[in-house]
């Protein structure tokens, strides 16, 4: 594999070798790459998600457009972090499984638009699903069951036979 990929990166201008290099490179097995390349992996070894703190000094040096006062002592209050895929409940993290959060980021991204049942297994579970209404449904109610606190004002509202959307600025 390396007899044919070295040469085609060299040609491109993709890796400057010289000739020994390149020869030698090609002529290392597998395990004797790994090995000598083991220092530089962990170096570039992904050490988790980045994203913003509560109370972090970046939330004041990005403009972010929320639909409420930033107050995330505030039961109720959710924060939705779309770079970290993070949720945070009264500045609680809550945990949210992929297809919850892709639902969430859908709902938050069209904020005061009504969005339909369709729409929303299109966009988050993909093209083939749009008469699984059920979908939806269950994972509105985990979503609510994790999000909105018992009598007070709903994250998600639900427009009958309509769809769903969150409540706009």
């Amino acid at each position: 594999m390396l007899g044919v990929l070295v040469p085609l990166l060299r040609r491109d201008g993709e890796v400057v070798l010289s000739d020994s290099e390149a020869e030698t490179l090609v002529a290392m097995s597998p395990a004797t790459i790994d090995r000598r390349l083991r220092g530089a992996k962990v170096l570039a070894q992904f050490r988790g998600r980045s994203h913003t703190r509560p109370g972090s000094l970046l939330k004041a040096q990005i403009p972010i457009r929320t639909w409420s006062e930033w107050n995330e002592g505030v039961p109720g209050f959710v924060e939705v972090d779309l770079v970290g895929q993070l949720v945070r409940l009264a500045g609680e993290e809550v945990h949210l499984t992929p297809t919850e959060f892709a639902l969430l980021r859908e709902l938050a991204l069209n904020r005061g638009k009504l969005l339909s049942r369709a729409h929303l297994l299109r966009r988050v579970w993909g093209r083939g699903y749009e008469t699984e209404t059920e979908y939806v449904r269950v994972y509105i109610r985990r979503l609510r069951a994790k999000l909105e606190r018992p009598g007070g004002p709903p994250l998600i509202i639900t427009q009958p036979r309509a769809g769903y959307r969150i409540a706009g600025e």
